[in-house]
């Protein structure tokens, strides 16, 4: 009986050993597979992590576009194809990016317990910002061929809404300009006694009366009667129509009215002769009328031409150097917005522009180029933290090519050729300078010669931007706003 019941205790006990054996295993074998699970979440977390920076840096900032940058890094760097499934979605607003990443992580002891996998999610969001300290001028054509198909209101709207991304990142490191171009450049009428310029003084020019002399005729004498001879019908004479041709404002190809034509001689039937009464006229003494001639008011408007020689081309005045002239009683339209954290002046600056002039794009980039410099004549030097850099951004626009060269001090030429060589001096000098990232933007740029010039002025290839209606222009400057701002990590 004893025996029996020592067999029954140990084969309890293998039991109860087995059981334990059994439970020690599934202990430890979740706490190892719950391990490596975890140890792949924070795999997977920092690979999504990684993969959100590297979509927010996408171009252009369309859902579509980051969903593939982040699926191309996650396929990238998933070597175990533990979490083949990825969603980016991105806020209304373009600065809120998400990823979420789920997958399976597949357990190697708590399978034997009918648990053969683990379900492993995770997700990233970043915030983007400008979060470093930058100044930004838009350098726009503001030419009277932006007057034709609604491209003036296109481009306010466009660079309204890139203003409008700028401020949502809601910092004060952000600095903008605006520099609208054509012709000359309007520095603003305050700016007149700056050692930098040299704008005469306005005067008042007092012209003298206009007079004409004339003679009074005062009575007739020697009255009589005289005769004429008959004329001769004079047959019909058809008219010509008015013809009509290309002609060019600005570049702009229009139809405009090339010959007004002849209208046509009806024809006249001839007359007999007659007679008719002649008299001789009587004359009084000469008699002079003078009409008073208003004053002529030269004034200077803010507008400037090109400095001498190289100084043309050089973003910052010394002592001693050639100074901006000033162009009395020229109209420039527009003066440029000074470099100011107030966005609003940059908005009401872009509101405001109106078509005027035609184009000549090295001064409007060489008063882009002198709005970023840390130098006079405009000092765009800023207090920063200790260390922090300045990024400087100059967005050039344009819709078209140079139909003005430089004369001297005035731009009054015709040397389109001039013209483009010197903008890209001026573009390459601005590159090589290190510190300026140059975007630009042709709108609506039917003209190769002038597309390439445009295209080459980017610091970038993909810095540049071909706009061919207002959606285009539009993407054109938010995708420029949004490449300004940062990637932030904010889950």
């Amino acid at each position: 009986m004893f025996k029996n019941y020592k067999k029954s205790q140990e084969g309890n006990f293998a039991i109860y050993t087995s059981i334990l054996l059994m439970v020690v295993l599934l202990a430890v074998g979740t706490a190892i597979d719950l391990g490596k699970a975890q140890q792949l979440k924070t795999n997977m977390q920092d690979i999504a992590d990684s993969a959100l920076l590297a979509a927010s840096q996408a171009r252009p900032k369309e859902q579509s576009v980051m969903q593939a940058v982040a699926e191309a890094y996650i396929e990238e760097n998933d070597l175990t194809d533990a979490f083949p499934e990825g969603a980016v979605t991105l806020s209304d607003d373009k600065k809120t990016l998400a990823i979420n990443l789920s997958g399976t992580y597949k357990t190697s002891i708590m399978k034997m317990f009918g648990k053969a996998s683990l379900p492993v999610t995770v997700n990233a969001e970043t915030l983007l910002e400008v979060n470093n300290y930058t100044d930004i001028v838009l350098v726009l054509d503001a030419t009277k061929s932006m007057s034709y198909n609604n491209r003036m209101d296109s481009l306010k709207s466009s660079a309204a809404n890139f203003i409008n991304i700028i401020d949502a990142a809601d910092s004060d490191k952000v600095r903008m300009s605006v520099v609208p171009y054509a012709r000359y450049i309007n520095v603003g009428i305050p700016n007149r006694n700056e050692p930098w310029i040299d704008a005469p003084a306005d005067y008042t020019e007092f012209n003298p009366d206009q007079c004409s002399t004339h003679t009074p005729t005062t009575g007739q004498t020697n009255c009589r009667m005289e005769s004429y001879g008959p004329t001769a019908p004079q047959s019909r004479v058809p008219g010509r129509q008015p013809t009509y041709g290309t002609c060019y404002d600005d570049g702009q190809p229009y139809q405009c009215q090339t010959d007004s034509g002849v209208a046509e001689t009806p024809a006249r039937p001839g007359s007999p002769g007659g007679t008719r009464e002649v008299c001789d006229n009587t004359y009084g003494p000469p008699q002079t009328t003078c009409t008073p001639v208003a004053p002529t008011q030269h004034r200077w408007y803010g507008c400037v031409g090109s400095r001498s020689g190289n100084d043309n081309i050089d973003p910052s005045y010394s002592s001693g150097e050639s100074k901006v002239p000033g162009l009395l009683n020229d109209q420039c339209g527009q003066a440029i917005s000074p470099m100011s954290t107030n966005l609003n002046l940059a908005r009401n600056s872009v509101n405001s522009l109106v078509p005027f002039d035609e184009t000549y794009s090295p001064t409007g980039l060489i008063w882009g180029w002198r709005m970023l410099d840390e130098n006079i004549p405009f000092d765009a030097s800023r207090t920063r933290t200790d260390g922090a850099k300045l990024r400087k951004v100059l967005i050039f626009m344009t819709d078209g090519l140079n139909t003005l060269s430089r004369t001297g001090i005035r731009h009054d030429g015709t040397s389109r050729n001039e013209s483009d060589d010197l903008t890209d001096t001026i573009c390459d000098d601005m590159k090589s300078d290190g510190e300026i990232e140059v975007f630009s933007i042709s709108f609506q740029v039917n003209d190769a010669q002038a597309k390439n010039l445009i295209r080459d002025c980017a610091t970038e290839t993909d810095q540049y931007y071909e706009a061919s209606d207002a959606a285009t222009l539009q993407s054109a400057f938010a995708d420029i706003g949004y490449s300004l701002s940062s990637p932030r990590i904010t889950r």
